[in-house]
């Protein structure tokens, strides 16, 4: 595994709310935005003008704001950018409407991608959401009923994780590795390709997998899920170094569960 640092030093954010609309839906957490599909439906909405309130900039929009329509949320980036100077590394938008998520709690949409070695192709399609240069991805919250924004509320600490998750899709977890006999290994990949493997020894990353215990008897037991960025998060995010990532274990061969299968603690493959 290779990678040079990303250019990104810290993450800029601007939060977003939308106010009624429709919707479709589709199930997974990382989605590419198709502008050629997504210009076909442009005609059907309409994104009114962006208002400060505070931190967040609340935009009307008429029209489906379906999962996998990109029109709606190029039009709502574009409008936002019409009153905001690019200097936002991502827009993070809750709704006031429900829409079907699927399995998914929050979904990001990918805009940039210029890091090398992390397992994700370029890409730029940030002049069709009006970024000339910054933006990187476009993070779908769900609706605001579904969330606390009461820091003393326990949900809040979910919210803030599953916005830490999106966050990190912008660089992970698509990493294969090298294996002795010099073959390609996938067995880092889990659920949709774009999480960590449930048999990987994590340390509890908030982008799945297990902190794995290793027990007297040899089998191991899940003692964390969902904690915190592990070290290799961090390394592809680029804010560590390769000699910062410690040896990470993985379990070959472990039965009760699939690689895809969600973290959950106390289990024994």
């Amino acid at each position: 595994m290779r990678t040079r640092r990303s250019r990104l030093p810290y993450s800029a954010v601007a939060a977003l709310a939308l106010l009624c609309a429709a919707a479709t839906a589709a199930d997974d957490c990382v989605q590419i935005p198709d502008p050629a599909a997504g210009l076909t439906k442009a005609a059907a909405t309409a994104a009114g003008p962006a208002v400060d309130i505070g931190n967040v900039t609340v935009i009307e929009l008429d029209g489906d704001y379906g999962k996998e329509n990109s029109a709606p949320r190029m039009a709502v980036a574009r409008r936002f950018y019409e009153t905001h100077p690019d200097r936002y590394d991502f827009l993070v938008v809750f709704t006031t409407f429900e829409f079907e998520m699927g399995d998914a709690r929050a979904f990001h949409n990918l805009i940039r991608n210029d890091t090398q070695g992390i397992g994700r192709p370029a890409l730029d399609l940030g002049e069709h959401f009006g970024s000339a240069a910054r933006l990187q991805g476009y993070i779908d919250m769900a609706a605001m009923s579904r969330n606390s924004f009461v820091s003393s509320d326990p949900q809040n600490v979910a919210l803030l994780r599953t916005f830490a998750h999106e966050l990190m899709h912008r660089w992970g977890s698509h990493l294969s590795y090298r294996t002795e006999n010099g073959e390609t290994s996938r067995a880092l990949f889990g659920y949709e390709n774009s999480h960590w493997s449930y048999f990987l020894d994590s340390d509890a990353s908030l982008m799945l997998g297990n902190d794995w215990r290793r027990r007297e008897d040899g089998r191991y037991e899940s003692v964390a899920i969902r904690q915190r960025f592990s070290a290799l998060d961090l390394y592809v995010a680029g804010f560590a170094a390769a000699s910062e990532v410690p040896a990470m274990t993985l379990i070959r061969g472990g039965d009760g569960a699939a690689g895809w299968s969600p973290p959950r603690a106390k289990s024994r493959p």
